[in-house]
């Protein structure tokens, strides 16, 4: 079983999927944290672009198909 990687609203997470390729989000809101009513489960992000989405936690993971957290100042 996976285990949820700790996040912090902040965050920058680069997509290690082929097909997004320089795919960087950022996380905007966590669920369940401050008594959110959002599902503690998943992350709440956004891309450079605006758009937002919602993340399972556990996809958190530096795999093939999961995502890297970014150091400040680190590019994809």
């Amino acid at each position: 079983m996976k285990t949820e990687p700790t996040v912090a609203v902040g965050q920058r997470w680069a997509d290690n999927d082929p097909r997004s390729r320089g795919r960087v989000l950022r996380i905007i809101e966590v669920g369940g944290e401050n008594g959110s009513r959002l599902d503690p489960r998943f992350v709440y992000m956004e891309d450079v672009a605006g758009k937002r989405t919602r993340i399972a936690k556990v996809r958190l993971q530096p795999t093939r198909n999961g995502y890297r957290l970014l150091r400040d100042g680190e590019q994809v």
